[in-house]
């Protein structure tokens, strides 16, 4: 009876949870990279009222009554 199937067959084991886990942590990782670009192509894309001309929006302003 030989201890050398039972060692290849742990490492094998401890090879594949580890290439697994690698894989998982990689994924998770470029997951929040795409996030966070969505957010920040979201953020900078949203109108804001300091973005407009100060003119803009007096005359909206005036248009609209007063607000």
């Amino acid at each position: 009876m030989s201890i050398w199937p039972s060692i290849v067959a742990v490492l094998g084991t401890l090879a594949g949870a580890l290439t697994a886990g690698l894989l998982q942590h990689r994924s998770a990782r470029t997951a929040r990279a795409e996030e966070r670009a969505d957010s920040h192509a979201r953020t900078s894309s949203a109108p804001s009222p300091t973005s407009r001309p100060p003119w803009t929006r007096t005359a909206r302003r005036w248009s609209i009554g007063s607000v």
